[in-house]
């Protein structure tokens, strides 16, 4: 899940992509909850907190339950439409 921690660090910072929390709060989540103890593990933990911080309680909430929604799709990402701020896949 280092991918996801690496997908909530470019989101929370809006790194070639809009900044969206929310998301990256949903993805720093899994990755805390996924990444075996480690330095990784421990620096998702610590941007987890972060963003939290900038967040409303109901916010936090809704994170939660992206986060527990979340599976895994088997589709392969293609590009990210930085004009729409999405992610196209090939499904």
């Amino acid at each position: 899940m280092l991918a996801g921690h690496n997908i909530g660090t470019m989101l929370g910072a809006g790194q070639d992509m809009p900044r969206d929390l929310l998301q990256a709060y949903k993805w720093f989540s899994l990755a805390t909850e996924k990444l075996p103890a480690s330095r990784e593990h421990n620096v998702a933990v610590t941007n987890h907190e972060k963003v939290a911080k900038e967040l409303s309680p109901a916010d936090i909430s809704e994170g939660h339950r992206l986060a527990r929604t979340w599976a895994p799709s088997e589709c392969a990402v293609i590009a990210f439409d930085v004009e729409n701020g999405s992610i196209v896949t090939d499904n």
